[in-house]
């Protein structure tokens, strides 16, 4: 299941954390269901796709005048969410995994400028991920749940395996291409990463994406990019709304991923 985009701390951050948790307990229902038909999954994947909080200054300049929560108080509930996340996910009973990756709302800028203070791995988004990693880590000694985890630091995207299937995660902003719209650049950038790092993504059939707040997927050469949903509030992206007249309905996206079928994924919901 992937999490995208609730930028939690801008307006309606209620209903982002409404929109988390009912895709958290729907791809847990789901994932009953399918072990109530003998389709049971061999683990699950929580990624972290990145913008988990808004921030409050220096990525965009209306952000101090129209958060809802100060720093503190994102990145409390950022980590609480989290927790819960995979405390559902450890009652279905199944091997867990996590990723995280960083993202530009989690970048820690300089005063004037939307360089980050020290380096794009010093990041809200990645930070969380690690404090999560280290009470999961510590609770395991006295009966908790064990979690295999992949982390970003500098680089824009993680790679994991799951069942079988390399799958690159990215929130997808700093890969950049080129192209008349969202999806083609995002396939051109994709193109330019296997060209400059083809040793290790070559063959890598699945990417996923966040960053542009609706759903797509775009098939080609033998892969497929998935784009995130985001789970904002809806319609709570202004500049978007006022400036393109778009949105999009907020949802979590989630999927099996595997050697099971010729394209590596199947059964996908939004929820």
């Amino acid at each position: 299941m992937f999490i995208a985009d609730p930028q939690l701390g801008k307006k309606n951050t209620g209903q982002a954390v409404e929109n988390w948790k009912r895709g958290v307990a729907g791809h847990c229902d789901a994932i009953r269901t399918l072990i109530n038909q003998n389709r049971s999954p061999s683990a699950v994947h929580v990624a972290w796709m990145g913008d988990e909080t808004e921030g409050v200054c220096n990525n965009y300049g209306n952000q101090p005048h129209t958060v809802e929560l100060n720093l503190s108080k994102q990145l409390e509930l950022d980590f609480d969410l989290r927790v819960w996340t995979l405390k559902q996910v450890a009652e279905l009973g199944l091997p867990i995994s996590a990723s995280s990756v960083i993202s530009n709302h989690g970048e820690w800028s300089r005063n004037g400028s939307k360089e980050p203070v020290t380096s794009q791995g010093d990041n809200a988004s990645t930070h969380i991920a690690r404090q999560v990693q280290k009470l999961f880590s510590e609770t395991e000694a006295f009966g908790g749940s064990h979690i295999d985890w992949t982390i970003g630091d500098g680089d824009p995207a993680v790679l994991v395996n799951l069942s079988g299937v390399d799958c690159y995660f990215s929130h997808g902003y700093i890969e950049k291409g080129k192209g008349g719209s969202t999806e083609i650049r995002t396939k051109s950038a994709i193109e330019r990463q296997i060209l400059g790092r083809t040793d290790t993504l070559g063959n890598v059939p699945l990417w996923f994406m966040a960053h542009y707040h609706h759903f797509y997927t775009n098939e080609f050469e033998g892969r497929t990019l998935f784009g995130m949903p985001a789970l904002e509030a809806e319609r709570s992206s202004e500049y978007m709304l006022n400036q393109y007249g778009v949105w999009s309905k907020p949802g979590m996206l989630g999927m099996l991923v595997g050697e099971h079928t010729e394209r590596r994924w199947s059964d996908l919901s939004v929820l």
